[in-house]
């Protein structure tokens, strides 16, 4: 059955994600990994102080979607914030990354997700269109900042 998780970190805020109850631990920290970049062995779940383990399914764990699970990160992971990125047609996704990369290394994050290609499209926040050399803070892209793609004439993005 699916259902909707949420993945809760002090430092990063909610994480909302699809699951399926026969997910292990494993498939939702690759989910986390593909939004946050934060490598799978960098990442500890818990469910109500219990340590997940990764080949476990949720259904061992009594996981529905009431649940909340905890994600704990190690020091060292740089500082993350939340942008939501919004294509033409309204549909949108949120993923977390590094205010202090750069607006071409996001651009080719969103190829590997979304297969857009990088030369595709411009980033525009706040009415402003982002130079892919600089750095996403340079814009003053913070957390919760909404970044709007604007596909080049002949772009075709899925």
């Amino acid at each position: 059955m699916k259902f909707d998780l949420s993945i809760h970190c002090k430092r990063l805020g909610e994480i909302p994600l699809g699951a399926q109850d026969t997910n292990t631990v494993s498939v939702i920290k690759q989910v986390i990994q593909r939004v946050t970049e934060i490598p799978m062995d960098k990442q500890t779940l818990t469910l109500d102080d219990t340590v997940l383990e990764d080949s476990r399914k949720l259904t061992e764990y009594g996981i529905t979607k009431e649940s909340t699970l905890l994600l704990i990160l190690p020091l060292g992971i740089p500082e993350l914030i939340a942008v939501r990125i919004t294509l033409p047609g309204g549909k949108f996704i949120r993923l977390w990354v590094d205010e202090k990369a750069t607006v071409e290394s996001l651009k080719e994050r969103l190829l590997l997700l979304r297969d857009w290609p990088v030369g595709g499209y411009e980033l525009e926040a706040d009415g402003v269109l982002l130079r892919d050399s600089h750095m996403l803070m340079a814009w003053g892209v913070k957390n919760g900042s909404v970044l709007k793609v604007k596909p080049y004439a002949d772009g075709h993005l899925k």
